[in-house]
């Protein structure tokens, strides 16, 4: 987000500086030495400048700014220009006003740096004029026998990456007539060195670091003992998943041959959702789905009615893919074994007295978001299942069914937010009946928070 500075802060700075520098032009200089800027003023308007109007770290920021500034004081005492001039375009004025160009407006790269450090249009506009002046007051007026060009380096953008992820480096172009050796330090400290040539790109890896912000700094020098530098920030920030999905296997069913039942495979993510499942059924592979980031699935798998024991195996990989390798795996197995069906002998069977089983589970988040729905399982072997009755919130509905064994049913829970109520009634054919009731609270929803940018 831009961050504007009170303008009443800056106005008459900014008219001033715009007066001296067309009066300067117009006049021209009375000689080499007859500078009309101010650096000490120049950093003393930078740090008085507002934090919001700099990428974080402000001060850091700051602070190396006015460090380059007094670098760029000491090369215009020793007047060397040349070297003074190459500092001030190529690595101060592009972090200052985001831009790479000269004090005529003559690009160069592509014209533009993409992370300037400065936020605020009005601060880095005025910080333009102030880089132009001088540019003007320092560019060399003649060619010297011997080279005292500084290299020229390209200035890499700041970088951010995940924790734990890879690939990630920094490359800098460095091109000069007469190259020779180069060093690289982070946080002051040497990290790197080595001999460089002209156009071919210096690289280092930067895997591997713990989370925090490391200052990265390459100086290179020519065969003339000419320097220059560059600085990049590099922040280290936390992945924001590291947890794989959750897996729950349930089987229903009665274990035998005639009624071997079914896994119900219940899959969760919130964090980062759902990308792929495959499940494997006694080795062979019966499901293969991609989702696409759903966060909450259910699946029922057949499980086979052949006598022997049989397995289910799971795999679910989330939806991280914030970076390469950056998803988590979770793999779930079950096994249940299916017992021959005996036919009972033929003797007087009694007259059923025994209820239907029923059972009622919850299946959702009880979010708005997914609120789900229940599972219920009504099971007489005797008698068959003659019809279900469920109330739900106070509204009645009949399901009928033919004297089935087992019988299953998902109902919806509805969306709003608030206490919903089920009481299901599971009637046989001889007219025995079970009741269960269970109560679902639905929360409302409440969206992630947005991610939290640094640098």
């Amino acid at each position: 987000m831009k961050t504007r500075i009170n303008k009443k802060s800056y106005f008459l700075l900014a008219i001033l500086t715009i007066f001296v520098f067309s009066s300067f032009m117009a006049l021209g200089k009375a000689s080499s030495h007859d500078f009309t800027f101010n650096i000490d003023e120049f950093k003393e308007t930078i740090q008085n400048s507002p934090d919001d109007a700099w990428k974080k770290p402000a001060q850091n920021r700051k602070d190396t700014i006015c460090n380059k500034l007094t670098e760029l004081q000491q090369l215009i005492g020793e007047e060397n220009f040349e070297k003074a001039y190459n500092k001030l375009l190529n690595d101060i004025k592009p972090k200052l006003t985001g831009l790479k160009q000269d004090e005529h407006g003559i690009t160069w790269g592509n014209g533009v740096f993409k992370k300037p450090w400065v936020t605020c249009s009005d601060l880095r506009a005025m910080f333009l004029i102030e880089c132009d002046l001088i540019l003007d007051q320092i560019n060399p007026f003649s060619v010297y026998d011997d080279d005292k060009t500084p290299p020229i380096i390209s200035s890499p953008e700041d970088i951010e990456y995940e924790f734990g992820s890879t690939g990630n480096t920094l490359v800098w172009v460095v091109s000069d007539e007469y190259p020779n050796t180069y060093e690289i330090f982070m946080d002051g400290e040497s990290f790197e060195s080595g001999a460089w040539e002209s156009g071919v790109s210096i690289t280092i890896n930067i895997d591997g670091f713990a989370v925090g912000t490391y200052e990265f700094m390459i100086k290179c020098d020519d065969s003339y003992n000419n320097i220059a530098t560059d600085n990049v920030l590099v922040n280290v920030i936390e992945d924001d998943d590291t947890s794989p999905p959750t897996i729950v296997i349930y089987y229903l069913g009665a274990g035998t041959v005639n009624n071997a039942g079914i896994w119900i495979v219940v899959v969760e993510d919130l964090e980062s959702g759902i990308d792929e499942i495959q499940c494997f059924r006694d080795g062979t592979l019966v499901l293969h789905e991609f989702l696409n980031g759903e966060l909450l699935i259910d699946r029922d798998i057949n499980v086979p009615s052949t006598v022997g024991v049989h397995t289910i195996e799971v795999i679910v990989t989330n939806y991280d893919k914030d970076w390469e390798n950056d998803q988590e795996t979770s793999t779930k197995t079950r096994s249940d074994e299916i017992d021959p069906f005996i036919p009972p002998p033929p003797p007087i069977i009694p007259p059923d007295t025994s209820p239907p089983i029923i059972s009622c589970i919850y299946i959702g988040t009880s979010s708005q978001n997914e609120p789900g729905y229940w599972h219920i399982v009504g099971e007489d072997q005797e008698s068959g299942i003659d019809q279900v009755l469920f109330i739900k919130d106070g509204v009645e509905e009949i399901v009928f069914f033919n004297g089935e064994n087992l019988v299953v049913l998902d109902i919806p829970v509805p969306i709003a937010v608030g206490t919903h109520t089920i009481e299901v009634t599971v009637t046989n054919g001889d007219g025995l009946s079970e009741t269960i009731n269970i109560e679902t609270y639905i929360e409302p929803y409440v969206p992630p928070p947005p991610p939290i940018i640094i640098g």
